[in-house]
């Protein structure tokens, strides 16, 4: 097989008994091939959970074809915040390395956002 996840024309819906007019998505089309990595990105509200569930088989598929060949990897979006500082939940227990640290703020764009508070990185944050 040429792809590794295969999405034609497929209607997605959370209510399997739905008809086509009322599916979540319509008309999707997605290939991705073996070895390629992904990113399903969008604003907030815009489906990118159910086409995940959809991939993954946990919502109905119904009309098209939504074919998965092997394994998958899925990373959720759950949040999880550690009591201290912000550096700290950043480094997460590793040893401070100032240029890969400073590498990973600019990445991330929290550069402004950690100098508009009175401590920066040193904010604690947590319950």
């Amino acid at each position: 097989m040429d792809w590794s996840i295969f999405i034609r024309s497929a209607n997605i819906s959370w209510d399997a008994s739905s008809y086509s007019l009322n599916a979540t998505l319509r008309n999707i089309d997605l290939m991705v091939k073996p070895g390629e990595k992904v990113a399903i990105c969008g604003e907030v509200g815009s489906r990118k959970s159910t086409i995940i569930v959809a991939i993954l088989g946990e919502v109905p598929n119904t009309n098209g074809t939504v074919h998965v060949c092997g394994k998958i990897a899925y990373v959720s979006h759950t949040v999880w915040i550690q009591t201290g500082t912000i550096q700290e939940n950043i480094i997460f227990g590793s040893t401070m390395d100032v240029t890969r640290y400073q590498e990973a703020l600019a990445k991330s764009c929290l550069v402004k956002d950690l100098e508009m508070l009175p401590f920066g990185d040193l904010t604690e944050i947590g319950e």
